[in-house]
């Protein structure tokens, strides 16, 4: 298990946030004793299980995310400031317009 979720913070990262990818890997080594060339070598397969599409529905994020903030007592508005809460908001807070 601590592998896989090695391998998905670390696509992830690549992902969102590349320039945080080295301190991410480190945090990995060090607190898990995964190397980063395990890690490195894993991410094939955890592609080919997603069929190489990393990109998700906003509604399949958006249990997981609200469970997040509620364990972390934080607000979406809190977590992702001002300019993402924008996005945030029009896309799972505003109701769909009426065509």
């Amino acid at each position: 298990r601590k592998l896989v979720a090695a391998v998905s913070l670390s696509l992830a990262a690549k992902w969102n946030e590349p320039e945080s990818l080295g301190t991410l890997l480190a945090a990995v080594e060090r607190h898990y004793s995964i190397p980063r060339a395990t890690v490195f070598r894993s991410e094939f397969s955890a592609y080919a299980e997603l069929a190489f599409d990393l990109r998700l529905e906003p509604g399949d994020i958006f249990p997981h995310f609200s469970r997040l903030l509620t364990q972390a007592e934080r607000t979406p508005h809190d977590y992702l400031g001002e300019a993402n809460f924008a996005e945030f908001q029009a896309e799972f807070l505003e109701p769909p317009a009426d065509d």
